[in-house]
């Protein structure tokens, strides 16, 4: 058995979180029970493993607005530096639970 400090672990990407989760579970720790696993992408490969709970990001609107604001050559880039702000969400499903108690 393995102890672990945290109660909860975001991952880069999906890829990685399912990774995670896969030796996490091989330490002898339960994914959703002991600890928590977040993704991020919604990929397939969540919604497959476990299943994973992931944030869901608008891929193609987000390499839209790149392309538009690609320093002075894009058609919308300013000398100003600014945020911009695309939607996400928090796609819930097994892997993410109470997790063990913080001390």
């Amino acid at each position: 058995m393995c102890t672990v400090n945290a109660s909860s672990v975001i991952a880069y990407n999906d890829l990685i979180a399912v990774g995670l989760m896969s030796q996490l579970a091989a330490r002898g720790l339960g994914v959703g029970r002991d600890i928590s696993v977040i993704g991020i992408d919604d990929s397939w490969l969540a919604q497959m493993s476990s299943p994973l709970t992931s944030v869901s990001q608008p891929v193609e609107d987000t390499g839209r607005t790149a392309m538009l604001v690609d320093g002075p050559r894009g058609p919308i880039a300013t000398a100003e530096p600014r945020i911009i702000t695309l939607p996400s969400r928090l796609v819930l499903r097994a892997s993410l639970g109470l997790g063990p108690p913080v001390r």
